[in-house]
Parts: structure tokens; sequence; C-alpha cells
């Protein structure tokens, strides 16, 4: 059996990637006015960019659900040594806490690692593609937990924006 590779969608990583090195993305929710879609299976990167500078309204998100991680977990368990479910820093989002209260719930199924990467993006994406590729070398699940770890602190990340009107407009800086 193998170790899985569990994170969220707020991981920058392309879909086919994810598919090769056997990523599972669980999906965050996006919320235009009235309507909420699931990221990347309701809404593309594209469709929801569309929106973004043509709708009045402003997106908003929130974590998927403990049910959500616990559908997820699930279906993983019984075919592992383990999941590793690396996610969206804890400072940013409550993803982290939705997969833990899932993980407590399964406990005795499978080990279960739930990973605060400390970042969004492009880092989280770095953390997970890190764990997934020693996942397939058939590494054990404290192996795959240690080279998250190790990732998560040679990372450095520095960000510059092009335009500073939607992080006003999401309340994220004033």
């Amino acid at each position: 059996m193998k170790v899985k590779v569990i994170t969220d969608s707020t991981c920058d990583m392309p879909g086919k990637l994810a598919q090769v090195l056997g990523i599972k993305v669980v999906p965050i929710y996006l919320r235009f006015g009235e309507k909420t879609y699931r990221d990347g299976i309701d809404i593309t990167k594209d469709e929801f960019y569309s929106m973004l500078t043509s709708s009045p309204v402003h997106p908003s998100t929130s974590q998927p659900n403990p049910e959500d991680f616990t559908a997820v977990y699930k279906e993983y368990c019984d075919a592992t040594d383990g999941i590793v479910s690396i996610h969206v820093s804890s400072k940013i989002s409550g993803v982290f806490n939705s997969a833990n209260i899932a993980r407590k719930s399964l406990e005795s199924h499978c080990p279960i690692e739930i990973i605060d990467s400390k970042f969004n993006s492009a880092g989280l994406s770095l953390v997970v593609k890190a764990a997934a590729l020693t996942a397939q070398t058939g590494a054990s699940f404290s192996e795959v937990v240690n080279e998250a770890e190790k990732s998560i602190n040679q990372i450095k990340m520095f960000g510059m924006f092009e335009t500073m009107k939607y992080l006003a407009r999401s309340g994220r800086v004033k």
C-alpha cells in the first residue's frame, strides 16, 4: 500500500500534475452573491477571474466543511498506509481546522497527519509536490510527513501585486 497525499484547492498545482502524482484535491467554496461554486469543479480558474473582473459582487470563500474531508479520508483509508493532508496556512483560512475535525472522527481507521503548510498558492504546491513525490517512491507514512515538514522549512515566499484592489475589496488590507 501507499501513502495518500491530500490538499485543498488553494494549492495552485496544475490539475494534470496533481493527477499524475496521485494527489486528491478537496475544493474550497467560492461565493459570488447567492451562487456558490466548488473551486475547480463547478467553476474553472478562468471563469473565476472573468467573474472577478466583471461581477459587481466581490466573491467570498469558505473552507471545505469537516464532512467534505471525512468523505475523502474514508475513501482512501482502507487502501492506504496513511494519509498526509497538507493545507493552506491556518493563519489565513479555516481549512486546517476542518481537516483536523474530520481526522478526529476517523483516527481509528488509518493514520492521518494534518499539516499546516504555512503557505498558500505556489508555496503550498511545492510542499504538496515534495510529499507526493516521496510517497510515489514507496516511502513510509513517517517519511512522507517528514519530507513535507522539511519542505515547509526550506520554502520562502515573496509576493508582488499588480493592484491592491482585490485585496482591499476582500477586507484583507485597508
